[in-house]
């Protein structure tokens, strides 16, 4: 049985992700920062049922997004990159694969990468001013992380969504170092891949502010104890991170934490 075009794509998507099978060593690829400023942007492109949006900033840190038709569920990965004036190297923190392209530029708003003999097209959509400094955000949930946990018990099961932001990317990078930060202090994460399939079965979107008890049934379905919701909003100056703990059985606020970044 043949492979429908859609199930190339996946693929074609997919090897895109998780190229670094390779050897490449990201440490060795001499960086050209002058480049960073030409690719610093959102660039997306769609095909085959399939949306892929690459957020690249100019201090060489980038998310890329990619959805499918079928599920509209996005799944977020935060990347390093590096470039030359005709080769642009990926770097994955979490599964530690590098990946190296050709591109070329068609215009201003046309990126072109080819890896062997596959091309993908990428039209700008947009700037990177929206995406978070990941350093200062990570120094951020360090301190409201430390404010929180000294509320939780060890044998807690703790979920955690994130809510009240109007990028994806920079929810899904929030609550995976959060993640990270409470699984290192000791403490149980219910996996985050459930949520996933509550957005399949309950067509729940957490795009706006969301109340307790909407929080708590969410929780419930995710078997857990605890459910932390972290919402970061403002610009700017204004910027502030907020982490509340609720317990599923009581609906009570256990714990609070916030932070400006």
């Amino acid at each position: 049985m043949g492979v429908s075009f859609k199930g190339r794509m996946f693929f074609i998507i997919l090897a895109m992700i998780v190229c670094g099978c390779s050897t490449i060593k990201f440490n060795s690829f001499e960086d050209n920062q002058t480049y960073h400023s030409i690719f610093a942007g959102i660039w997306t492109s769609e095909g085959g049922g399939i949306k892929s949006i690459r957020e690249f900033r100019n201090d060489g840190i980038g998310h890329m997004t990619t959805t499918l038709a079928v599920t509209n569920i996005p799944r977020v990965t935060t990347f390093k990159y590096k470039t030359s004036g005709f080769e642009v190297m990926f770097y994955n923190d979490g599964n530690k694969h590098a990946y190296k392209w050709r591109y070329r530029f068609e215009d201003n708003n046309t990126l072109i990468f080819i890896s062997g003999n596959d091309v993908y097209r990428f039209h700008r959509t947009g700037d990177a001013q929206n995406i978070i400094d990941s350093n200062v955000i990570i120094n951020a949930l360090k301190n409201a992380a430390d404010t929180l946990r000294q509320s939780l018990e060890r044998e807690s099961r703790i979920a955690i969504i994130t809510s009240s932001t109007n990028n994806y990317a920079d929810a899904e990078f929030v609550s995976g170092e959060l993640e990270l930060l409470l699984v290192h202090n000791g403490f149980f994460i219910v996996d985050r891949n459930q949520l996933d399939e509550i957005r399949r079965e309950q067509i729940f979107q957490l795009s706006g502010d969301v109340d307790d008890n909407y929080a708590v049934s969410i929780g419930k379905i995710m078997g857990a104890s605890v459910i932390i919701v972290c919402t970061f909003s403002g610009s700017g100056d204004t910027r502030r991170l907020r982490l509340r703990a609720l317990n599923t059985e009581t609906a009570r606020v256990v714990g609070a934490a916030s932070e400006p970044f």
